[in-house]
Parts: C-alpha cells; sequence; structure tokens
C-alpha cells in the first residue's frame, strides 16, 4: 500500500473496483478467465509506476549482517527491486505465469512450468508449451498454498535460535513464542472482523495460518 499499490483488505470488499470473489478466486477463473486475465494484466501494468519503498531498501539492507529469507504474501516484486535476495511469496508472483492444469496437487506443485513474463499481458488463447491455457501463477482464495512447508521450516528454525518472532500480516500480529504458547491479535483498525487465534505447542503443530 505505501508503495502505491492497491490490495483487496478494505471496507468495501472492493479491488480496484472489482468484487474479490470475481478476480481473485478460483471459481471467478472458471467462470470469467478473461476477466481474470484482465484484472491481473492491469496489475502487472501496475508495476512499472511503483518503487519499493523504505520497508522494502530496509529489509534488503539487513543481508548485509545477517541471514535473511523474506517471507511475503505480497505478489509483488518489490522486495526483488529492493535488493532482497531470498524470498518466498507465499500467494505467488504477478509476473509469471503458468500453464493452468500444471502446478498443483497433481504434480507436486512443481514449478517447472512457470515462466517469467515481466510486465507483459495475456489473453485467452495463448497457450504454454503443453498447449494448456496460460494463467497468472498467483495463489487464489479456494487453492492451497504451495509454499506454506517452507514458511513453516523458516518459523520453526527461526524459533531454534530465536525465543520469539513478531510477524505482522493480514491485518494481524503473530507472537510465536519457542514451545509455548503462541497468539495474534487482530489490529483494532483493521477493518474485518476476525477471531483472534490461540494455540500451543511448537509452531510445526500449527499448520492453518
Amino acid at each position: 500500500v505505501e508503495s502505491g499499490i492497491r490490495t483487496y483488505r478494505f471496507s468495501d470488499g472492493l479491488w480496484e473496483n472489482h468484487n474479490v470473489e470475481d478476480v481473485a478466486t478460483i471459481e471467478g477463473w472458471y467462470r470469467n478467465p478473461s476477466l481474470v486475465l484482465d484484472f491481473y494484466n492491469a496489475r502487472r501494468a501496475q508495476l512499472a509506476d511503483v518503487r519499493p519503498n523504505d520497508a522494502h531498501r530496509r529489509i534488503a539492507e539487513l543481508e548485509k549482517d545477517w541471514d535473511v529469507t523474506v517471507v511475503t504474501q505480497n505478489v509483488d516484486n518489490l522486495h526483488e527491486r529492493a535488493g532482497s535476495t531470498r524470498i518466498i511469496h507465499l500467494h505467488g508472483e504477478l509476473t509469471k505465469v503458468r500453464p493452468e492444469n500444471c502446478c498443483n496437487d497433481m504434480d507436486g506443485f512443481s514449478e517447472n512450468a512457470v515462466f517469467d513474463i515481466g510486465t507483459d499481458s495475456i489473453s485467452i488463447g495463448d497457450l504454454a508449451p503443453n498447449g494448456s491455457q496460460l494463467r497468472p501463477h498467483i495463489v487464489w482464495f479456494g487453492e492451497a498454498v504451495p509454499k506454506i512447508d517452507a514458511y513453516c521450516r523458516h518459523i520453526s528454525a527461526g524459533l531454534s535460535c530465536c525465543r520469539t518472532i513478531q510477524i505482522c500480516e493480514d491485518g494481524y500480529t503473530y507472537i510465536y513464542y519457542r514451545s509455548e504458547r503462541c497468539s495474534c491479535q487482530r489490529r483494532k483498525d483493521y477493518p474485518y472482523k476476525r477471531e483472534s487465534h490461540h494455540w500451543h505447542g511448537d509452531f510445526q503443530e500449527y499448520s492453518g495460518l
């Protein structure tokens, strides 16, 4: 948001004047793939007009002194452009596309068929080498999050050498305590109502994030 990119997390339930259900769900893709492609083409083109902000740059600078892996829900490439070199995109990458019949549970979520198109557009009829329609390399609502295991591994590794880790995402601040209680609380200014979660034990035991 600070770099000028709007997200779907607004109280009106719209994302760039579109219903989230129409452009960010697997059902929306099945109903109207042309609309979804147009939407992400516009988001991709928008990347040319935005720049990394101070937070991106400061995170990248940490690599001068620390072993840093950035785990983000953001699908833009601003962390890369700021200089970060190890990034896990939980929800996919806006500049990449893939065949719609690949990178799923049938092929073990392999990214062998994923490729980068920069800020170019794709349309109905643009096919991958295997003959399948191209789609954005984005994890939509209703789809599995392939990289959640990698996320859990990095958090667990962090807890092996740190007593606590604080993560801010999706309107929540998550505090992880090694082998103790973990909790998260909703920010007071966050417009959506979601229950806070509490659980016990090591992070490896929790997979519902």
